[in-house]
């Protein structure tokens, strides 16, 4: 069955309703109307009003803190030969931190002149949070290379040590202040619901504050969109397999114009001895088929769905653990665009062979080098 899906999938025109079934998952739901639980209370709500005043003008003070003394600096030298950080390695780390200053910094300016309502200032900015969506997707990664770098790299280490003497740091630790952009659109959702709470239908603020939960809400839990719902697939995919194309932005399994539309369970077949050689999975993809081993031959079927969305997802910010995805034994074999590709119907009924007869030997990477040894038969 998984076989004649495969092949008519490869055989046919692709439609855009095809891609998205094939990562499409469940869409988070925001704070229904019937949950709310009113409370009359307008001290209670001023208070919580001037809270989050309050907590985002200490969050816009850290974040300020941090691209003054920390990120402008290592940036501003980038580019040197003697660089602290390369601009690959700055870019990586501090991700768009700047551009959430530059919308927090509005943001704050807004709630403190007080001369609007409430509701509407907080829906009009939290509505240009979208900047968020890059930095909670990539955070993860971010942390690696942070403690990677602060380990390795003394210049580095004691540039941040010299940074936090600071005054306006409070002595608190780089990752610390890294993961609270994460926190602070988290909080968004809890506090703003909790003054919805005290906000009747007919107030004036209600219709701003629910749209700006909603929004809170919808961004702190990564929702379906089409590009993060591409990026968090291809990121735990490559968390998946095992020396997966990593190399460079032309030869890497990680790409936004790509999308997954099939895989299949086989054994690979010596073509000489008819032997079985190993258990694979192969995936199919708008540009490319890739081929990955199993840790044995009697490995379990791979679920796909399973495979691409993980408990600990992007829900909760923290992505799969490569070691604990790897207990799958996955490891990448080769690859080639689908247009070098030839598949025919093998000697039984299920199977199939891939060859790649248009495979371009001038350019052609190590990764498709599985691919160029000869005619690949699967079962």
């Amino acid at each position: 069955m998984q076989l004649d899906q495969f092949l008519n999938i490869i055989g046919s025109e692709l439609h855009v309703d095809t891609l998205e079934t094939c990562i499409r998952r469940q869409e988070n739901t925001i704070i229904e109307k019937n949950e709310r639980k009113f409370e009359q209370n307008d001290e209670k709500r001023q208070f919580r009003i001037q809270e989050f005043i309050k907590t985002e003008k200490s969050y816009v003070e850290t974040l300020n803190t941090l691209v003054r003394y920390v990120v402008n600096p290592l940036k501003s030298t980038m580019q040197q030969k003697h660089c602290i950080l390369n601009t690959f390695k700055c870019h990586k780390i501090f991700l768009n931190i700047d551009q959430i200053l530059d919308v927090n910094q509005k943001f704050l300016s807004d709630l403190q002149q007080g001369n609007r309502a409430f509701g509407t200032v907080c829906k009009e900015h939290i509505a240009n949070f979208e900047c968020y969506r890059k930095y909670l997707l990539e955070q993860s990664e971010a942390q690696k290379l942070h403690a990677k770098e602060f380990k390795i790299n003394q210049v580095y280490r004691r540039f941040i040590s010299k940074a936090r003497e600071q005054r306006e740091f409070k002595r608190k630790r780089l990752q610390d202040i890294l993961v609270e952009p994460v926190q602070r659109i988290s909080r968004y959702a809890m506090m703003l619901r909790d003054i919805l709470q005290l906000t009747p239908e007919d107030h004036s603020d209600f219709r701003g504050l629910n749209q700006a939960c909603e929004k809170a809400k919808e961004i702190a839990t990564m929702a379906d969109d089409d590009q993060t719902r591409t990026a968090t697939m291809f990121l735990s995919l490559y968390q998946s397999i095992k020396d997966s194309p990593v190399r460079d932005v032309s030869c890497s399994l990680i790409n936004q114009k790509r999308s997954l539309i099939a895989h299949l369970d086989a054994t690979e077949i010596h073509r000489v001895t008819n032997k079985p050689t190993r258990a694979v999975s192969l995936f199919l993809f708008t540009d490319k088929i890739l081929v990955a081993s199993k840790s044995c031959m009697d490995a379990k079927e791979i679920i796909l769905d399973e495979l691409l969305t993980s408990p600990s997802s992007t829900s909760t910010f923290s992505f799969p653990n490569t070691s604990s995805k790897n207990e799958k034994g996955l490891k990448f074999k080769g690859w080639a665009d689908i247009e070098s590709m030839s598949l025919v119907n093998g000697l039984t009924e299920d199977s199939l062979i891939l060859s790649a007869s248009k495979l371009q030997t001038s350019n052609m990477t190590s990764f498709e080098k599985y691919f160029s040894k000869g005619l690949r038969l699967f079962s």
